[in-house]
């Protein structure tokens, strides 16, 4: 029997979970983080050789003393012998960022990349074709915008992405939401420009993460958006460790 690789992402927010065989994605799961010690029994109880997890919502001791007896990989940066970390401790740089990064390269061999990661932050990397990270930026995700400018003041309402009807609004709503999405478009197309600006050359832009398809349909530089792209990733880095 090929191989099966369980794949575990507990992020910010949610654990999502996917069995790879033959690079091909054939089941996936999501909990949120409150429900993870029931998560984890309900993805275990699959079949698969060997499992990587990916892990800012809990500590590897906690995934170690619950799925210990398994062929068991912790993610981190020391896996990534192709690509060249920006950060002066790369030990501390998203794993998250780390997967999408690799599986971006999987997809877009000898390209240099923008990768995006629409999701509870919106982060950005950079990337060079021979693998060079060009560091990145983290700023506030959609629903994150949208949630701050509620919280912070004494009379906005909540918005949300489905009162956008154009780039600018006709009432309060709609301006508070063309100005969560239109500002993280934005903010998407000057970093990439100013990639390619930097180093006179095209970048691809990938986008992954909750928003990607939303956001993807507004931005106006070519781009694709890769759902599985983190997952991808994980799968490419786990096939070289078995």
């Amino acid at each position: 029997m090929s191989e099966r690789y369980l794949l575990i992402d507990a992020g910010n927010s949610r654990i999502k979970a996917a069995l790879y065989q033959n690079n091909v994605p054939i089941e996936s799961w999501v909990f949120p983080n409150s429900e993870m010690e029931e998560a984890l029994s309900v993805i275990v109880q699959t079949g698969f050789t060997a499992i990587l997890v990916s892990s800012t919502a809990a500590d590897e001791s906690w995934f170690q003393s619950r799925l210990g007896s398994h062929r068991l990989y912790f993610l981190h940066h020391q896996l990534m012998s192709d690509l060249k970390i920006a950060y002066s401790q790369p030990d501390s740089i998203g794993k998250d960022r780390l997967a999408a990064m690799a599986g971006a390269r999987i997809l877009c061999p000898g390209k240099n990349i923008c990768v995006v990661d629409a999701g509870t932050c919106l982060t950005l990397d950079g990337l060079l074709s021979d693998g060079t990270h060009l560091g990145g930026i983290i700023s506030p995700g959609l629903k994150m915008r949208f949630a701050s400018m509620e919280y912070y003041t004494e009379r906005l309402p909540l918005a949300s992405e489905n009162e956008v009807v154009g780039e600018f609004g006709d009432s309060t709503l709609r301006c508070l939401a063309s100005g969560g999405v239109f500002g993280m478009i934005a903010e998407i197309e000057y970093h990439l420009n100013r990639l390619q600006e930097a180093h006179n050359q095209s970048f691809e832009l990938i986008l992954t993460g909750g928003d990607a398809i939303f956001l993807a349909q507004r931005i106006k530089p070519a781009n694709f958006v890769i759902p599985d792209l983190v997952f991808q990733g994980m799968n490419a880095v786990l096939a070289r460790l078995v």
